[in-house]
């Protein structure tokens, strides 16, 4: 039976309890090695022991045990002095034998039961406990033959005698000794197979008839264990004695591995085995049959009994049990833990994560079913589409968690300002779609546009900083404009934008005619990148006078579109923005720059030219690192920095004014110089005018335009050029087109001027005509 005690690992799902899930952490066995929970007997009962109450854990048992212990010292030594001759009248000792093997029997085979099926439980593969339980049943039976034997009794099959039936008490008590030693001494990892816990059990039965079958029919083949009148032979002292050894080694193997053993597991079995080993004691020292040291040691043997079926019940019924019900309480914990999982998932799945307003999906279902029932009772219905304005200004000066809350902030607002039985959902990262049901033809949803208009229209406080907020907002109705929703949905949104491109901060109808101008944006779209790839973009360039003779000392390159459709030059103010929009203006920005660059290095090679303008894009600017490519495209064409110039609008400077500081310091190591175009139309850039590495300032043409007659042009003109003065920058006037303008600004000191006086964009052949023979005295006719 080599396959008896075999290292067995534990199959993939067990060790945690039926459910499969761990209930208790891995111990840590005598060599300091892991333990896997459910591999031995001793099981961690800390968990069991923290949630019983007090009164039942067995702490009287505990008591009584130590009690008994204490109390046989004194009974041994009184059974060593002179009245050790005490005896109980034999009329009496029988019927105490009798129900003393009776009640031993019946707790041994509970023992031998408890043990047993514990090999089903998660804890009872343990070699160490089947054998206690293989070894408990043989204990069972031959106290049950012991009993049987005993004088007094009726013969059983042979006559009964003290030889015959301390015969069966000897080989109980070494059986119990052995296995309890096996127990402690095994590794909690050695487990047992099923096939050879069967072997075992065979085993203990063929031994139980062995002994039997010499106790009953060939008891002289065991030497004298009793001689009437003489009480016991050194030869069954002898064998108590080493019953008595092999608990004491028992104690020894379990105190050493108490670590092993932790719980209410370790007292119970300690006291079991150290009241079998004063049993034996007083086993040892009787003269008679009926002598009161044997009725003693019967009532050691029991209560030893008593604790070994603790110890085994604990194991395997009662941890066991206490573990069926952790994990049937964490299953339902786990099921809770998935409801609540389940709904979360439910929630993300049709909430804004932000906002936790409805998303796309759950407004798409609501719409949907709203669509149904008013197709079929009748009815009417709106959506709102609305966008904020200009809210990328934000996220990209402030940052996005400043966006984030001002959005909250927003969605706060849009939902107060509607009806609780109204959809307010965020469908994209600022836009908003607002259902209204039963909605009023035409009047109920413009009141609505207006309140929610309304409510955005003062300032938002994020972080202590007033930001302005506004919408545009869109409005389809059911059934005019569409009977599905993602009809809706689609028209609302383009009248959305058509309310963006005409001013924002309003609402506005669907109506049949937007569909054109939508289509006609993106067909212009996708001719933009396709003019990119083929080159269609060509640049003009406006030359720059200096306003005290008249010489070009500069020009500004412009961009054109060569449209192949339309045979003309498209003006920029129909598609840069909408290059801004698609993000197309980055590689245009490039492309600009690259051919500006290729113009100055071939004027460098022959020894000509003037400074060339070109105009940044807010996108390229507000890129980190935006200007590393005009460094390398600088180094690669040779040119040198001062022939270029690079125009910035008042209004970029405003959106990020740290950054733009950083950005135009980079520029100006690069020896490029910059102008502030545009300047006079912002509101708060003064104060960092100062801070600016600005060149020059361009003195916008909306105040140019009612020069000299308008007062208040003049005075903002003086002023701008005063300005440009006391700071050492020169100032540029833009769209100077009469001479009584360039007259008033050469007298008020501005350092150069362009406009439609001097010459309109032209083609690069003809600035160059320009600057070998040409100075502004005079207006000069636009090219043909």
């Amino acid at each position: 039976m080599s396959s008896v005690l075999e290292p067995e690992p534990l199959p993939e799902g067990e060790g945690g309890g039926l459910s499969g899930a761990s209930a208790a952490a891995p111990r840590v066995g005598e060599h300091g090695g892991p333990r896997a929970v459910g591999t031995a007997l001793p099981l961690d009962c800390s968990r069991e022991d923290a949630e019983t109450p007090p009164a039942e854990r067995g702490g009287w048992q505990c008591v009584a045990g130590v009690a008994l212990l204490l109390l046989a010292l004194p009974l041994l030594i009184w059974k060593a002095g002179p009245e050790s001759g005490a005896v109980v009248a034999p009329a009496l000792f029988l019927p105490f034998h009798t129900g003393a093997e009776v009640f031993a029997v019946v707790v041994a085979g509970m023992i031998f039961v408890a043990g047993w099926h514990a090999y089903e439980f998660d804890n009872g593969r343990s070699a160490g406990l089947a054998i206690v339980s293989c070894a408990f049943l043989a204990v069972a039976a031959l106290d049950l033959v012991h009993l049987l034997s005993f004088p007094g009794m009726p013969d059983l099959v042979t006559p009964n005698s003290e030889h015959k039936t301390i015969i069966f008490w000897l080989a109980a008590r070494l059986a119990a000794a052995a296995a309890l030693l096996a127990y402690v001494v095994l590794p909690p990892a050695v487990t047992v197979a099923r096939r050879a816990r069967l072997w075992m059990l065979a085993a203990s039965l063929v031994a139980i008839a062995g002994i039997v079958y010499v106790g009953v029919f060939q008891p002289h083949w065991i030497p004298a264990t009793y001689v009437t009148g003489q009480g016991l032979t050194p030869f069954k002292v002898g064998v108590e004695a080493v019953v008595v050894a092999l608990h004491l080694a028992t104690l020894a193997v379990l105190f050493r591995r108490w670590q092993a053993f932790p719980g209410r597991v370790l007292p119970a079995l300690a006291l079991a085995v150290a009241l079998m080993a004063c049993a034996e004691l007083f086993f040892m020292v009787y003269a008679e049959v009926s002598d009161t040291a044997n009725a003693l040691g019967h009532v050691y043997k029991i209560a030893a009994y008593l604790f070994l079926y603790q110890a085994v019940f604990l194991t395997a019924m009662r941890v066991p049990l206490h573990r069926l019900l952790q994990a049937d309480n964490d299953i339902r914990e786990r099921e809770r833990h998935q409801r609540q999982l389940q709904m979360d998932l439910e929630h993300q799945a049709t909430r804004d994560l932000l906002t936790e307003l409805p998303n796309r999906q759950l407004l798409r279902d609501r719409l949907q079913h709203a669509l149904v029932r008013l197709d079929r009772d009748g009815g009417r219905l709106a959506v709102l589409f609305m966008g904020l304005d200009r809210f990328k200004n934000v996220n990209d000066t402030l940052g996005h968690e400043t966006g984030d809350r001002l959005l909250q902030r927003v969605a706060w607002r849009i939902n107060s300002a509607v009806r609780a039985s109204d959809t307010v959902a965020r469908v994209g990262g600022d836009e908003f779609v607002i259902v209204l049901e039963d909605a009023e033809d035409g009047e109920g949803p413009a009141a609505v546009a207006r309140k929610v208009i309304a409510a955005l229209s003062l300032p938002v406080v994020v972080d202590g900083r007033e930001l302005p907020v506004s919408g545009s907002i869109g409005i389809a109705r059911f059934p005019h404009d569409g009977r599905d929703s993602a009809t809706l949905l689609r028209k609302a949104e383009t009248a959305m934008h058509r309310v963006k491109e005409s001013g924002s901060g309003n609402f506005r109808f669907y109506y049949s005619g937007m569909n054109a101008h939508v289509d006609a944006r993106l067909d212009m779209e996708v001719q933009l990148k396709r003019a990119l790839a083929r080159n269609e973009f060509v640049l003009h360039y406006q030359p720059k006078v200096a306003a005290c003779d008249g010489r070009i000392v500069g020009a500004e390159a412009l961009i054109r579109w060569r449209e192949p459709r339309r045979g003309r030059l498209v003006s920029p103010a129909e598609f840069i923005p909408l290059l801004e929009e698609s993000g197309l203006i980055i590689p245009v920005s490039e492309w600009v720059l690259s051919e500006a660059l290729s113009v100055l290095r071939r004027w460098n090679g022959h020894g000509t030219g003037v400074p060339l303008a070109v105009n940044v894009s807010a996108k390229q600017f507000q890129q980190e690192g935006g200007f590393q490519q005009l460094r390398q495209a600088l180094a690669d064409s040779a040119v040198e920095g001062r022939m270029l110039q690079l125009e910035v609008t008042e209004s970029l400077i405003i959106a990020d004014p740290e950054r733009a500081i950083r950005a135009l310091h980079e520029v100006r190591e690069m020896g490029v110089s910059t102008a502030l175009d545009d300047f006079g139309t912002g509101y708060s850039s003064m104060a960092y005018l100062k801070r600016l590495p600005i060149d020059v300032l361009k003195l916008d043409g909306s105040f140019v335009r009612g020069l000299p007659g308008d007062p208040e042009d003049a005075a903002i003109a003086r002023t701008v050029i005063g300005l440009g003065q006391a700071l050492d920058m020169r100032v540029v006037a833009e769209r100077v087109e009469t001479e009584e303008q360039a007259d008033f600004l050469r007298e008020e000191g501005c350092d150069e001027m362009q406009g439609y006086h001097f010459s309109r964009p032209v083609p690069l052949v003809d600035l160059e005509r320009m600057l070998t023979g040409y100075q502004f005295a005079a207006p000069m006719p636009p090219p043909l």
